[in-house]
């Protein structure tokens, strides 16, 4: 191997945690968007504080 396969590589790790990043918030960004808004006033009223906190918040 060539002193040179040292920088490629570290820079591919880095390429792949940038996608994996990248791949997390568009899966976050597609949850968001998704939201069906009477799901969450169901289950707020049926007492889930999480989706009691999301339907109460503008």
């Amino acid at each position: 191997m060539s002193s040179d396969a040292g920088p490629m590589w570290g820079q591919l790790i880095l390429l792949l945690v940038l996608i994996l990043v990248n791949a997390y918030f568009a899966a976050a960004e597609i949850a968001i968007v998704s939201v069906n808004k009477n799901r969450v006033r169901s289950l707020a009223q049926e007492g889930n504080k999480k989706a009691c906190l999301l339907y109460t918040s503008p």
